[in-house]
């Protein structure tokens, strides 16, 4: 008789700890779903792994405790896994591309990218997202936006292309990205639209150089370069043109050459640069 009684309580502490097992499993899975951490960071993976951690710090409140090592292990199983499925997709872009690409927030851009936001359609200023990211030289936001389709032969608001805009803003890396992707601007038109813009520079001119630009080719006008940076009293670009190259004897398509600009315009530095390299008049 004592032996059956003993027998049915063992039965019943059974049924209770099993059933107090699961309600614990079920609080468990609870303080552990929590929404996709918007980058997966340890600090948001961590967050989500407290609130059911917090269950292993206070073991009184789950009515039948497991050992608390697997206890532990366990509520940590739960939320990576709660974690890995709930992470398929990333949150809905939160910022506007354009003003994503200008701050370099490269996770807004990732989020863009992903729910495939039109990255060829250019923002209410006319530039293109790929504008936007060579002329800040973002090189990086520039990459991703290449491997997701980014066109290298749209223009913006003023006919330029994203390897001119590059070159104009002095971001040679950028430049070198585009070239490399494959850009096909007519590198001889572009060194002369710089030159009338006065946006070259010395990195610029080493690259177009480096590629088989002629820095002597003339525009329409007959006017090279160096004539061009002359006119514009530029004695910064006149010097960094001369010194890759540039002819200093050549005549514009007035038959002026760019020692009679500087003289006509009275600009004596430019002069006695221009004489220092054997302008003659």
């Amino acid at each position: 008789m004592t032996v059956a009684v003993n027998r049915s309580l063992v039965n019943m502490t059974r049924l209770r700890y099993h059933e107090h097992q699961r309600g614990a499993m079920v609080k468990m899975r609870q303080q552990t779903v929590t929404p996709c951490p918007i980058s997966g960071s340890r600090l948001n993976i961590r967050r989500s792994v407290v609130p059911a951690e917090s269950a292993i710090h206070h073991p009184m409140s789950l009515p039948w405790s497991l050992p608390w090592s697997l206890l532990r292990a366990l509520v940590i199983a739960l939320a990576l896994i709660s974690l890995l499925m709930g992470c398929d997709d990333p949150p809905q872009p939160s910022v506007n591309l354009y003003r994503a690409v200008h701050s370099g927030d490269l996770d807004q851009i990732k989020r863009h990218l992903f729910w495939k936001t039109d990255i060829n359609q250019p923002g209410p200023d006319g530039d293109y997202p790929l504008h936007v990211a060579v002329s800040q030289g973002r090189v990086v936001i520039a990459r991703e936006l290449l491997k997701q389709g980014a066109r290298l032969d749209v223009r913006d608001r003023l006919g330029r292309t994203p390897l001119h805009v590059a070159l104009a803003n002095g971001k040679i890396q950028a430049a070198q990205l585009l070239l490399e992707q494959g850009a096909e601007d007519d590198l001889q038109t572009l060194l002369l639209d710089l030159a009338n813009e006065q946006a070259l520079d010395r990195d610029s001119i080493e690259l177009l150089s480096a590629r088989g630009v002629d820095l002597n080719a003339a525009n329409p006008k007959g006017q090279t370069p160096l004539h061009l940076a002359v006119a514009a009293a530029n004695l910064k670009l006149a010097k960094q043109l001369i010194s890759a190259g540039a002819k200093v004897n050549l005549t514009d398509g007035s038959g002026k050459t760019a020692l009679e600009i500087a003289a006509e315009q009275d600009e004596p530095t430019l002069v006695t640069l221009l004489e220092q390299y054997g302008a003659e008049r």
